[in-house]
């Protein structure tokens, strides 16, 4: 998990279903994810991501953190 060199995380809750992934750009290609209610998504901080506005959905809901551990 976490290394003296890379110890921040991100963090992003899904409050509710929507369209308007997250991407996520690993070396290998970009991964998204889907807005699904109560799905996590943890991932090193420095990993470049991006969200997209939802289209269908009215609004999309999210909590993003970031976090530093030991």
């Amino acid at each position: 998990i976490g290394s003296a060199k890379n110890n921040k995380w991100s963090l992003v809750y899904y409050v509710n279903e929507s369209d308007g992934d997250t991407i996520l750009f690993y070396p290998e290609g970009p991964v998204r994810v889907s807005p699904k209610r109560g799905r996590i998504l943890l991932f090193p901080a420095s990993l470049k991501h991006a969200g997209s506005n939802p289209v269908e959905s009215f609004e999309r809901i999210v909590i993003n953190i970031v976090m530093e551990t030991d």
